[in-house]
């Protein structure tokens, strides 16, 4: 008769399968919370060390938010409702790393429970899905853009419509800037993503002059432009007092500005703007963006063409 490994041994090796899994693991006991085990690969996608919580409610140093950007309170975290006896098979959350940048985790969750059906811990396991879900929401909006160039001859709708597209999930405030036949460049569509931003933004153009000196050599040069963080003096070259306050007041964190440029000529400027803590632009974006005004610019080409030919007939 075999003797089975002891309890020590036991653990041991259940210490090093979790050690070694690819995915992050978490075991808490029951009913504290309290964080039992955590693998390397938690410290990996959270970029901090683990935080070996004492019960549910230090759960609140987990920073994660819902997708309409409320924060996760402690009792919300699926391992603590697997500590009621709730298996989570998928959830997918929004989290804030220890380096204070951004990223999405898809998390499940089930409880533990000895031979008489008590739970005693919970485990969850979670994989970093940040590309993932950046692709996929970037290949949507991209396909949407795409089917709305073609739609419309008139590309004064195809810009408001790319505008509102972009808003929320690419960005919280949309301008576009078109330069007109004398080679001035003018304010054309705006979106943003809360009726008070459009209600400010609506105001402000409604009084004061377009700001565009610090875009203008964009339009000469076809490069985009991105600022990750937007310094606390960017508007410090709008010489009009009033109208630099409400620029600020409008909390823009993040920027791109990409040039709409297809054939060799550039047809303005789109301006992508985020006021959320909760992201900033990259690189990635940045190619989106670019890529979104190759289509606007080909939009607004085509509605030009059509409107000359549509010209050229009336006149002949």
């Amino acid at each position: 008769m075999g003797i089975g490994p002891s309890e020590s041994s036991q653990k041991s090796l259940l210490a090093e399968v979790i050690r070694q899994l690819p995915a992050a693991v978490i075991v808490v006991e029951a009913p504290t919370g309290r964080v039992l085990a955590a693998n390397e690969q938690c410290a990996v996608i959270w970029r901090r060390p683990p935080h070996y919580s004492q019960n549910v409610d230090d759960y609140a140093e987990w920073e994660g938010f819902h997708a309409d950007g409320s924060p996760y309170l402690p009792p919300e975290w699926p391992i603590a409702r697997s500590l009621g006896g709730e298996t989570v098979p998928r959830e997918d959350i929004r989290i804030r790393r220890g380096d204070g940048t951004y990223g999405f985790i898809r998390v499940s969750s089930a409880p533990l429970r000895d031979t008489e059906e008590r739970v005693i811990a919970a485990v969850a396991t979670f994989v970093d899905i940040t590309d993932e879900r950046r692709e996929q929401e970037a290949l949507a909006f991209l396909a949407e853009a795409s089917a709305m160039t073609g739609e419309s001859l008139v590309f004064e709708e195809t810009l408001q419509t790319i505008a509102r597209l972009s808003i929320p999930k690419f960005a919280d405030l949309a301008f576009v800037y078109l330069v007109d036949r004398a080679g001035e460049l003018k304010r054309h569509v705006s979106a943003a993503a809360t009726p008070e931003q459009e209600r400010a933004v609506r105001d402000m153009w409604a009084r004061f002059p377009p700001a565009t000196s610090a875009i203008r050599p964009l339009i000469e040069s076809g490069q985009s432009r991105l600022d990750r963080v937007v310094a606390p003096g960017a508007w410090d070259y709008v010489a009009n007092p009033e109208h630099r306050r409400l620029l600020m007041e409008l909390g823009i964190r993040s920027a791109m500005n990409v040039p709409m440029r297809a054939f060799g000529q550039t047809y303005g400027i789109l301006t992508f703007a985020i006021t959320r803590e909760l992201r900033q632009y990259d690189e990635f974006d940045l190619l989106i963006g670019e890529e979104v005004g190759r289509r606007a610019a080909s939009a607004v080409e085509k509605s030009r063409l059509f409107e000359a030919e549509r010209d050229t007939r009336i006149r002949a």
